[in-house]
């Protein structure tokens, strides 16, 4: 129900990606972290591992596309937003090398196809 109203209405299905994964995938990715902290779940430090996982989630639905956009919405969100952005740049150029791991799971396109 979720892909059809965000198809029908062009909406993006932002979700946090280390807890679903998108519905849908629009032209453009946006996915938005909080945390897994208790009693509030943006009191929270991503760990590196988390970070690599993210990284790979998110190579693997941006792949072929031109615009994606991660929002870290805790108080660690500059640190873990600075850490991100190493991992992707060097995700980024190991992927110009060679094609995307056996791991990097795909994502469902607008039009159903697999990235």
């Amino acid at each position: 129900m979720i892909a059809e109203v965000c198809e029908a209405n062009e909406l993006i299905h932002a979700v946090d990606p280390l807890r679903h994964r998108p519905a849908l995938q629009h032209h453009v990715v946006y996915v938005r972290l909080h945390g897994f902290g208790k009693p509030s779940m943006y009191r929270y430090d991503f760990s590196v591992q988390e970070l690599e996982t993210l990284s790979a989630i998110v190579a693997a639905c941006t792949r072929g596309l031109r615009e994606g956009y991660v929002f870290f919405n805790n108080t660690e969100c500059y640190k873990n937003g600075l850490q991100f952005i190493a991992m992707v740049h060097r995700r980024f150029f190991k992927r110009t090398k060679r094609n995307l791991g056996e791991n990097d799971e795909p994502c469902k396109t607008k039009t159903g196809r697999t990235l």
